[in-house]
């Protein structure tokens, strides 16, 4: 029971982190970027799943990189819905480095998988919470980045 308050606590903090990123002012894209790389870091750890220091650096880079990756570059008004499955695939292969550290793999295929299923699918949860119509698609999409970790275990 304690396991799940703590995962759906920090899976909340990383929705919100998520959605406050793209909100633009008063917030900045680092309240994603940042936000989502510590506080699924902090999931990690309150899961007990111990990496050395290198790993962790490492994995802190790639979900920076990730989720500062936008695949509007294919000269489209608007990204598609593989594009969406790109940005959940990489957002799942962004724990490969907890996983060269733990040896575990079969979480990160499993995670990798539902995330980017996910992704475009998440694009039907529209709807305004306090900004606008993208409230509930974008908190959706750091709630399943974060809530996936556990999945890291296997």
């Amino acid at each position: 029971m304690q396991n799940l308050i703590i995962i759906l606590l920090w899976s909340f903090l990383c929705g919100v982190a998520y959605r406050l990123g793209g909100v633009g002012k008063p917030f900045d894209t680092k309240f994603r970027d940042i936000g989502c790389a510590f506080i699924s870091l902090i999931t990690i750890w309150s899961f007990g799943i111990s990496v050395e220091l290198g790993w962790t650096v490492l994995y802190l880079l790639c979900v920076f990189g990730t989720m500062t990756t936008c695949w509007e570059y294919w000269k489209t008004d608007d990204i598609e819905w593989f594009e969406w499955c790109l940005t959940g695939f990489f957002y799942g292969l962004s724990a490969l480095p907890i996983c060269l550290s733990t040896g575990r793999y079969l979480g990160l295929i499993i995670r990798t998988i539902i995330l980017t299923i996910f992704m475009p699918f998440s694009n039907k949860l529209q709807f305004k919470a306090i900004w606008d119509k993208t409230d509930g698609v974008e908190f959706s999409r750091g709630f399943m980045f974060n809530i996936t970790i556990p999945l890291l275990l296997l």
